[in-house]
């Protein structure tokens, strides 16, 4: 019997095989993403995990690199969760607390100084109940929205499913009613926190 294995139609090279799914990335990206300035962050996130997948399954099939994409793609756009940005839970890391400090020269300090600063403004601010206060002003459901999101860590689907509403729905109700309602209250608090 021949060999039929000529060299021609060998595998694809990881590299080769994420150039190859270029396009799907770029069709989950720009059906998840909605915010511009995230684009090429996003792209990126989606090569990465394809590498991840490949590197630990050489022989991953096409679906499952596939839904790893939008998987990653949804969490990164969710949950803020950027590779190598440090963070818990999809939230930053507080900079103050950076185990790498080790002088004053460090060019972040005055950013972080200043951060001491604005955290005792809101921790003063929370102690004479003005978030509290903005909180209750909310109806039961846009409370109980913002505790699942904020303290629970829940995304808009897992929100939207635990009220049996639609994604949009949620979203929507976020938008133009809860967000704008805290703004209003809080505003001077969002300015202070960026």
């Amino acid at each position: 019997m021949t060999d039929l294995s000529d060299g021609f139609g060998d595998d694809l090279s990881i590299e080769e095989r994420i150039i190859a799914n270029e396009r799907l990335l770029k069709l989950k990206a720009a059906e998840r993403n909605r915010i511009p300035e995230f684009w090429d962050d996003v792209l990126q996130e989606g090569r990465i995990v394809q590498w991840q997948v490949m590197e630990k399954r050489p022989e991953a099939a096409p679906a499952y690199i596939s839904a790893s994409m939008s998987n990653r793609i949804q969490e990164v756009i969710n949950r803020q969760t950027w590779t190598g940005y440090e963070s818990r839970h999809g939230r930053p890391t507080d900079p103050i607390r950076r185990k790498d400090r080790d002088s004053f020269d460090d060019p972040d300090f005055h950013t972080v100084a200043s951060a001491a600063e604005t955290l005792d403004k809101v921790i003063f601010a929370y102690h004479h109940g003005e978030i509290l206060q903005a909180l209750n002003s909310l109806t039961e459901r846009q409370r109980e929205y913002v505790y699942l999101r904020f303290w629970q860590g829940l995304t808009n689907p897992e929100i939207a499913a635990r009220f049996e509403m639609s994604r949009s729905a949620v979203e929507r109700e976020w938008n133009t009613k809860t967000k704008p309602a805290l703004l209003e209250q809080l505003e001077h608090l969002h300015e202070l926190v960026g």
